[in-house]
Parts: C-alpha cells; structure tokens; sequence
C-alpha cells in the first residue's frame, strides 16, 4: 500500500468501515492511511516511547491507542478523525493500556495499574519489606456518553430487570 517508508512499521489496523488503516512506525509515530485518496497522515509523534495498543471505534470516527506521557506511564488517547483532536482519556498518573471498545461504542475499556493494596499489614518490624502490590492492573471503564450507565451495575428501582432477560418456565 506504501512506498514512502523510511523506518519499520507496526499494527496496520483497518478501521471496522474499511475506509483508514491506523499503523505506528520506528520513529515513535502514529499514522493513518487513506485508503481512498492513498496518502499517510501524521497524527501523533511519541517521544518517550512507542505508540501501541491501536483500537477502532465501532463507528470509525475515533481512534483509540496508547503512548507514553512525560513520566513514560502509559496515557490512553483517543483521536476523532473529524476535526483531528487528541483528547488523553487516562492520567499520567497511573500506567494505563489496552484500550477496547464496547460493541455499541458508548464504552471504553482499558487496564491501568491502580489497584495499591500492600500485601504487607505493617511498615514496622526489623524484616518488613517495603509495599508490596501483588495485582496492581484492573480493568476500567469510561462512558463515553452523558449519563452512561455501567453495563455491569446490578439492577436497582430506576433501572429494573427487564422481563425479557428473565428465563420463566412453564410446565
């Protein structure tokens, strides 16, 4: 599809409408290829470290990957082809990755290190080690439309089951 390349490229990931193909280089740049028109556009340029993590939006209007802030934790952006804006989803505070989608795009899913539960119960003593955080990576959500309701919030009077996801026999 291109010839232009100067360094390696990685992940070409086609947009779920066929129309882009989102792919970082060597360079620690993030690309998105025109399958129409055949041209490459610069979106992004990382200097701590690599682009990664490329994911689509159902809808093909926004792109979300992750890269470096100026701390190196990683910082999950998104970038909506329309207008051409980055917006960071995560802090630079915790290290943050692995964006994906929900199917209808109202949610995005992501791991980040935040869980700092020490398995140690004390600081004092002449053997204690420092904190130790077995399983510091979770997995978070972001509503990406006002109001969203988690989809794995239990039901309650404002949001009742719904008859249809009961299974009722008869005999």
């Amino acid at each position: 599809l291109t010839r232009d390349g100067q360094v390696l490229r990685w992940e070409a990931v086609p947009s779920p409408d066929g129309k882009w193909i989102a792919h970082h280089d060597k360079d620690r740049q993030l690309w998105l290829w025109s399958v129409e028109k055949k041209t490459d556009t610069l979106i992004a340029t990382s200097r701590p470290g690599d682009v990664q993590d490329l994911a689509w939006s159902p809808d093909s209007r926004w792109l979300a990957y992750t890269a470096p802030a100026v701390n190196t934790l990683g910082q999950v952006l998104l970038y909506r082809l329309e207008g051409g804006t980055t917006t960071p989803v995560t802090t630079d505070r915790f290290d943050s990755g692995s964006p994906a989608w929900s199917p209808d795009g109202e949610w995005l899913y992501f791991l980040s290190d935040r869980n700092l539960k020490t398995l140690v119960r004390s600081p004092w003593g002449p053997r204690q080690p420092d904190p130790f955080l077995a399983s510091p990576t979770e997995v978070y959500a972001v509503a990406l439309k006002k109001d969203g309701r988690f989809p794995f919030q239990p039901p309650d009077e404002l949001h009742p089951v719904h008859l249809r996801h009961l299974q009722i026999g008869h005999h």
